[in-house]
């Protein structure tokens, strides 16, 4: 994914490219949010079970990393939800700006007959 900083009167400071977690894997749907010490980039990847010869069945994995003011990630990226059986997807972010972070998606359930819930993570960097 391609990405851009900008400072806060919005002139252009500098671009970013996250690979995501995985290679070969398009980053879907990102969200981003300033916790007052970091961007927190949010999104989701399809990921192959790595059966059948090849990549096998897909599955919805969410992540979370942490983007520097110059545009620089911070630390690994973070595995929050999915798997093959309990799909994790449409990942968003909101923050108070004062360290404290809110990350929703979807939680897909390893049954389908169970309706689909929403799942959070809290990230504190204070």
């Amino acid at each position: 994914a391609n990405a851009g900083v900008f400072d806060a009167r919005g002139t252009w400071k500098t671009g970013l490219a996250v690979k995501g977690a995985h290679p070969n894997c398009a980053i879907i749907d990102p969200d981003a949010a300033w916790d007052g010490m970091a961007f927190v980039l949010v999104w989701h990847e399809q990921i192959g079970d790595g059966k059948k010869g090849g990549a096998g069945d897909l599955y919805d994995v969410a992540f979370a990393t942490h983007i520097s003011p110059e545009g620089k990630e911070l630390g690994p990226t973070i595995r929050l939800a999915g798997k093959l059986e309990a799909p994790a997807c449409q990942v968003c972010v909101g923050t108070d700006g004062e360290g404290t972070t809110l990350i929703a998606y979807e939680k897909h359930p390893e049954k389908g007959d169970v309706p689909i819930k929403v799942g959070f993570r809290i990230l504190i960097t204070k």
